[in-house]
C-alpha cells in the first residue's frame, strides 16, 4: 500500500506512477507495448483495475496514450485527468 487514493478497491487497484519512453524512441509504440503487457498481467498479479493521472497537454503521461490503450476517463482534475483501465 503506497497511500495513494484509488477509486477503486486499493487491493484490486494497480496504480501506474511513472511510464516514460526515451524521445529517441518515441513513435515507436513501446509505451502501448509496456501498458499491454501490464493489462495482460492483472490478472495473475490479483489486480481488476489499472489507474493513472494522465495529463491534457505535455509529453509526460499524455492523455491520448492512455484513451488509445482503452482507458476511461473518470475524473477531471483542472489540468490532469484521472484515467482508468477496467475489464
Amino acid at each position: 500500500m503506497l497511500g495513494i487514493e484509488t477509486l477503486y478497491p486499493p487491493k484490486q487497484t494497480a496504480v501506474i506512477l511513472c511510464l516514460s519512453v526515451k524521445k529517441a524512441y518515441w513513435g515507436l509504440k513501446i509505451g502501448s507495448e509496456l501498458i499491454q503487457k501490464l493489462i495482460k498481467d492483472l490478472p495473475t498479479a490479483g489486480y481488476k483495475f489499472v489507474e493513472v493521472t494522465a495529463y491534457k497537454s505535455g509529453v509526460w503521461h499524455p492523455l491520448e496514450s492512455y484513451l488509445k490503450n482503452n482507458f476511461k476517463i473518470v475524473k477531471d482534475l483542472g489540468s490532469n485527468i484521472k484515467m482508468a483501465y477496467y475489464p
